[in-house]
């Protein structure tokens, strides 16, 4: 098992390595300067300084009953601004290479921000199968992605989530496909004892595994998947919870 893992790692890195010693055939750069202005009428739950909307939050009645979530708000912020390149790279391995490297301004909320990577991965196309290596969106995401202004892409309905990961398809016709996916965490984390972290999953070894069918015809899109995810608190964790408490 070991050395199957050793292996199964020594080839995705011989592959990234390969791209990058290769020749770039092609580049495009892309991207978009935003600046996006909203108004609310009363405190909403949601992430990036509002950019990112949820859903807005219950009333709550003081002993005066006054409701004090009903505070409009207003602001403006240029952080979706975002620039990414996409590269075409020779053949390997008798695919298709090709990768992306994608960042925009939103890493930290509060009136702080920095560059963040959106998505970076590589992929290897053969002609009925796709091998993707990096961060790119959860298989969960789909390729169901509305069009709206704003940035949160349909959340809280969308599972808005990228991460890290290994993802195969196969491509059973033109319409139906096959998806398996393992999947790390870096910018959406599950909570545990201390918050949000990604060390819950390192503990537990496993990946989120992922698999799933996907059917894409000219009017719809439909599929079903099954997603495990294994956590595991470390002993300092819980320790450091109980004395918390």
């Amino acid at each position: 098992m070991i050395l199957k893992k050793l292996l199964t790692f020594i080839f995705f890195s011989f592959s990234t390595f390969l791209f990058a010693q290769e020749a770039v055939n092609n580049f495009k750069i892309y991207g978009f300067v935003r600046n996006d202005f909203y108004f609310n009428s009363r405190i909403n739950t949601e992430s990036i300084d509002g950019l990112f909307y949820l859903y807005p939050k219950p009333i709550s009645l003081n002993p005066a009953g006054v409701d004090l979530n009903a505070v409009p708000q207003a602001e403006m912020l240029s952080v979706n601004t975002r620039i990414g390149v996409d590269f075409d790279g020779s053949s390997i391995m008798r695919a298709k290479s090709s990768a992306k490297i994608e960042a925009d301004f939103a890493g930290f909320g509060t009136s702080y921000y920095v560059l963040r990577i959106r998505q970076a991965y590589l992929k290897l196309n053969w002609n009925k199968t796709e091998l993707l290596i990096g961060q790119t969106w959860h298989p969960l995401f789909g390729n169901v992605n509305p069009t709206v202004l704003e940035c949160d892409a349909g959340a809280p309905f969308q599972p808005n989530n990228r991460s890290p990961q290994i993802r195969l398809t196969h491509n059973l016709n033109s319409t139906i496909s096959l998806i398996a996916s393992a999947i790390y965490e870096m910018q959406y984390l599950s909570q545990g004892p201390l918050g949000a972290s990604a060390s819950y999953m390192k503990n537990a070894i496993l990946p989120d595994l992922f698999i799933g069918t996907e059917c894409n015809t000219k009017h719809w899109i439909s599929g079903v998947g099954f997603d495990f995810k294994t956590i595991k608190p470390s002993f300092n964790e819980i320790t450091s919870m109980t004395a918390d408490i």
